[in-house]
């Protein structure tokens, strides 16, 4: 890496050195790529080439009409150096590199740089080229201080050169100085480039520096990002006081430009952890849009497990104001969720809980993330966890994986047949399931998609399912044989074990031709379990579908929405014997206490969501009681490591995403009630 590195640096130098007028090409030219790492460690390995590290006499326009390479043949670099001008010098400083002899280049253009007067054209090639041969034996600060002393003012590819040999040096002011020097006259993507490298510039100064170099240009860009990456550095060190005078100044210097606005972001969120009260914990959930009942059942749950009625589902006696909720609207709208966010981040909260849409969610954690405040979603959408932000809910793959574990070790199934929707809920589920099924060591049967609509009809699907769809002559004729065959055979036996013989039987039969005009192939059912991922509803008006079309004796397996009353109340005893998994249920011990204090507080039975909230905020209570003071990142560290711990919808685990996983159970209908499932052997009815 560093000779390649070495090769592309002195390609770049040989375009440089031959160009007619090389100090008045554009930075933006292709010929020159800035690097945007360091330079490399000193290396021995020179170019091959001599005109890698010094331009040829005869490209240079500067020199005389003398004959430059006549002079080189006709002396002997073995001899004695005799007096001559700078150019002869800087003739028999090529040569030498030529012959590979670096050393004697490095004395040759030592002395030509003697010789040569300071106004002299042929000056800046032999400075440059001497200031290669130390870049390449690692002296990065003789080519510094002899570029620097030399009277000449690098430019174009030079300038670089000299920035990256600062920069060698961790010298990064005056890296930034010299990129700086080269902004004017650049076009747009030029100068958004170098930009990039001067932030990245400033990104490597140490403390002392970046404090020095901030003070020295308060009112420049560089200098306000300096001081932006100072007050970050301020507060994550626990200096917040002296960061915020900063951030004020940045934000008000460069109102209106995307530095500003980090700026005032940082300084929002700072007064924000200034206001942080141990015990406040924001609510944000829609309570006035269509989503409203929805929110209020979340909040039933929140306002129970929040202990503010004066005891836990235990009966054990609170300590009156423990906690303090401060509700918000989210109204279902991502930009009121985060404006909303950033509200409750300001007034003090330690954590947030909520909002429930999937889009109000997804604005409600880029929000909290930016104000540092821990957030805990109760929504089925994500892919936005993760970096102080959580989602409490039942993980759709430990849904399908905790009820294929059932079908196959208690139920016994090992054939399964799918029949999902084909919509995007639909597919994904479909997934799921074939892949718990194999990593179970069962089997697939077939798998079918129907169109989701309001009407659904399973004719097509099953048919596909039982091998009977687009059956046509010679498979038809095939299947009707096979039939007929195993039919014969099954009259005979019968007839036989009646004493009738069997020739009276075959004359009694109808003609086989007859029968094939009016033959309507059986359908071929080699799976005892049939996945149907839909809502409850839509489940108990597919179920009488699977008899009508001789779908008989299998087990129907669902999801966590057919737990409603509609289930059985359409599916009728077409569901009977379904099993599918739930996030909850009163058998165990933390479901029936739930259910219990509930129905006290509120005079009716809760529901999942109202689970969902009351989990959510138990567990930033227990985690606030294993503390004396909770601010955000205590609270944050307790939920990144909530482990096994026993909960209505648990026991919760939190995955490394951000995905505080609950563990399902399973439910089952037994006549026309849904009642959990046992653990032993259960008949398949």
């Amino acid at each position: 890496m560093k000779f390649k590195s070495i090769i592309l640096l002195g390609v770049a130098f040989l375009a440089a050195g031959c160009a007619s007028t090389p100090r008045s090409e554009k930075i933006s030219e292709a010929w020159y790529e800035p690097r945007g790492e360091l330079v490399g460690e000193p290396s021995a390995i020179a170019p091959a080439r001599a005109e890698d590290i010094l331009p040829k006499p005869e490209s240079l326009p500067e020199f005389t009409a003398s004959s430059r390479m006549t002079i080189i043949e006709q002396e002997s670099l073995d001899s004695p150096l005799p007096e001559r001008s700078g150019e002869h010098l800087y003739c028999q400083a090529f040569a030498a590199l030529d012959g590979g002899d670096q050393v004697k280049a490095r004395m040759l253009l030592r002395k030509a740089l003697w010789e040569l007067d300071h106004d002299d054209p042929l000056r800046p090639s032999a400075a440059m080229g001497l200031a290669r041969l130390y870049y390449f034996e690692g002296n990065y600060g003789s080519a510094i201080a002899l570029l620097t002393r030399s009277g000449v003012k690098p430019a174009g590819v030079e300038a670089y050169f000299l920035a990256d040999l600062y920069r060698a040096q961790a010298d990064y002011s005056n890296a930034v100085d010299t990129y700086l020097g080269m902004v004017g006259g650049m076009d747009e993507i030029a100068r958004d480039e170098l930009h990039a490298r001067i932030r990245r510039m400033i990104d490597r100064m140490g403390r002392a520096t970046l404090s020095e170099f901030a003070a020295s240009r308060p009112f420049t860009p560089e200098g306000g990002y300096a001081t932006l990456r100072l007050s970050r550095w301020l507060m994550a060190s626990g200096r917040e006081v002296e960061a915020e005078p900063m951030l004020g100044r940045v934000a008000f210097i460069f109102s209106g430009s995307p530095m500003g606005e980090s700026a005032e972001k940082l300084l929002v969120r700072q007064r924000g952890i200034r206001n942080v009260r141990p015990g406040n914990i924001g609510v944000l959930l829609p309570l006035s849009d269509r989503l409203a009942p929805f929110g209020k059942k979340v909040l039933h749950g929140i306002l129970l497990g929040s202990r503010l009625f004066g005891a836990d589902t235990s009966g054990h006696e609170q300590k009156q104001n423990q906690i303090t909720l401060q509700i918000a609207d989210s109204g279902g709208d991502p930009l009121k969720s985060a404006e909303a966010v950033i509200d409750l981040a300001t007034r003090g909260v330690v954590g947030i809980i909520g909002p429930l849409k999937g889009e109000a969610a997804q604005a409600a954690a880029e929000a909290a993330r930016m104000m540092g405040v821990p957030l805990v979603t109760v929504t089925p959408t994500g892919g936005f966890e993760g970096d102080g932000v959580f989602r409490l809910y039942l993980r759709e793959e430990d849904e399908v994986d905790r009820l294929v574990a059932h079908a196959v070790e208690t139920l016994d199934i090992r054939r399964f047949a799918i029949l999902a929707p084909d919509n995007e809920a639909g597919r994904r589920y479909r997934k799921l399931f074939w892949d718990s099924v194999v990593e179970h060591g069962a089997e697939i049967a077939g798998a079918s998609l129907f169109e989701a609509s309001e009407n659904i009809t399973l004719e097509t699907p099953i048919h596909k399912l039982t091998g009977i769809y687009g059956l046509k002559g010679a498979e038809l004729r095939e299947r009707f044989e096979t039939e007929r065959r195993a039919e014969l055979e099954k009259q005979k036996s019968l007839l036989m074990a009646l004493g009738i013989a069997l020739g009276e039987a075959e004359a009694g039969l109808d003609d086989a031709e007859k029968e094939f005009a009016k033959y309507e192939p059986e359908p071929q059912v080699d799976f005892t379990g049939v996945f149907l991922p839909v809502s409850s509803l839509t489940a108990g008006q597919l179920a009488p579908q699977l008899p009508y079309y001789d779908v008989n004796d299998v087990v129907l397996l669902g999801i966590r929405s057919w737990n409603y009353s509609a289930l059985t109340k359409v599916g009728k005893r077409y569901v009977r014997g379904s099993h599918f998994p739930v996030e909850w249920t009163v058998d165990s011990e933390e479901g029936a206490a739930f259910a219990t204090a509930f129905e006290e507080a509120y005079g009716h039975a809760p529901g999942v969501l109202e689970a969902y909230g009351y989990d959510a905020v138990q567990l930033i209570l227990d985690i606030a009681a294993e503390l004396e003071v909770m601010g955000r990142t205590e609270l944050q560290r307790g939920l990144e490591i909530v482990w096994a711990k026993p909960a209505v919808t648990g026991p919760l685990t939190t995955h490394p995403g951000g995905e505080i996983a609950s563990e399902p159970k399973l439910m089952k209908v037994v006549g026309r009630k849904i009642v959990p499932a046992t653990n032993g052997k259960e008949a398949r009815q």
